[in-house]
């Protein structure tokens, strides 16, 4: 048994590499064409795009790891039953269960690491994630500033520049209208452009200019000359925005989500945040479960059938898992009934199957009595 258990284990190993290095791939592949305009936009460098990448990597190797142990392990089950192996396991007495060893000793370090990456590397990735595409977002945002075009960062605000020269602008025109019957008008030799991460804030140092103040139709603008002046225009919307794909409760630790609900979030928002974290590693023990009893115990004619059967079965599982959610926003689901349903579902219809499965051979072999 050591033997049968050491060769299953060896052909599921490339498959799994191969099958995870694919599934990471698609995934980072389309959040990257979301965020390259971000990362074109604020000049972004090999160094910070290369941090960007292994950020992401984190959490998409959480959910990675779940279709990937189901495709590797369909694939070694059906080349298995392709080529008459598991044929010549039945003949020699050697029951389908002493094949399950292998796959399930590959299960349980990877559960390990799909626990942890759901629990605790993933919500801190989000955070230093999260962190830099914001500075990113505002250093794309100071950028389009461009010479001879008027820029509208925010609502009721303007900037125009003659020219510029490096990081400072030459003859430069803003205009702030954001506070309703209040005009502020600024005419300046130079100015720079900043962002500041903590505020979220464009951050406008102008040099050597006249500030116009008009309170309202028809009043006298006043006028104030100054040596230097500094304005922060709030930009929060427009990032969120950019951060739409990497939900703020996704960078919450999740030990703070076991307490009270932070500001800003509902009661159901908040517990399927936490109980989303759960079912992670949760779906991928049951789908790992799943996946080793159906591959083993069927008999597979050819591989890529057998493949067919992991994509098909993660995929189910991926869809209830949208459809709990939305069943929760839309109808009130409990968000622990949204997260663990779909983990729960699946595992009720395989052994429904399986004992389906198991009375159609008891009476069939009772018949042949």
């Amino acid at each position: 048994m050591t033997r049968l258990t050491t060769y299953i284990g060896r052909q599921l190993l490339p498959w799994f590499a191969l099958a995870l290095g694919g599934a990471i791939l698609i995934f980072l592949v389309t959040q990257l064409l979301r965020v390259a305009p971000v990362f074109a936009g604020a000049g972004a460098g090999l160094a910070e795009t290369g941090r960007a990448l292994l950020l992401l990597a984190v959490p998409v190797l959480g959910w990675a790891l779940t279709p990937a142990f189901a495709v590797a392990v369909f694939a070694v089950a059906g080349r298995m039953s392709a080529d008459g192996e598991l044929t010549a396991l039945d003949s020699a007495g050697v029951a389908r269960t002493a094949a399950l060893a292998g796959p399930a000793l590959l299960a349980i370090p990877v559960a390990s690491l799909s626990a942890w990456i759901w629990l605790a590397a993933a919500p801190a990735s989000h955070t230093e994630l999260r962190a830099l595409i914001a500075r990113l977002g505002g250093r794309a945002l100071a950028g389009r500033l461009e010479p001879g075009r008027f820029y509208a960062p925010a609502p009721g605000l303007a900037l125009f520049a003659d020219a510029r020269e490096g990081d400072v602008y030459r003859g430069v025109l803003i205009e702030d209208a954001r506070e309703p019957g209040r005009v502020v008008r600024v005419a300046a030799e130079e100015a720079r452009v900043g962002f500041d991460v903590r505020s979220e804030s464009l951050v406008l140092a102008a040099r050597r200019g006249t500030a116009f103040v008009s309170s309202g139709p028809g009043s006298r603008p006043s006028a104030m000359s100054f040596g230097t002046l500094e304005a922060r225009v709030p930009v929060g919307d427009e990032l969120a925005a950019r951060l739409g794909f990497l939900p703020v409760e996704m960078a919450i630790p999740t030990a703070r989500l076991l307490g009270p609900r932070s500001p800003g979030f509902t009661d159901t928002g908040w517990s399927y945040a936490l109980w989303r974290r759960v079912a992670g590693p949760i779906g991928f023990g049951v789908l790992s479960i799943v996946s080793i009893l159906l591959a083993f115990g069927g008999a597979w004619r050819r591989r890529g059938l057998a493949v067919a059967a992991a994509a098909a079965l993660f995929l189910a599982y991926h869809l209830l898992g949208r459809a709990g959610e939305s069943l929760m926003q839309a109808h009130g689901l409990l968000p622990a009934v949204a997260a663990l349903g779909p983990a729960a579902l699946v595992a009720g219809t395989a052994a429904s199957l399986a004992t389906l499965r198991a009375a159609i051979r008891y009476w069939r072999g009772a018949r042949a009595r």
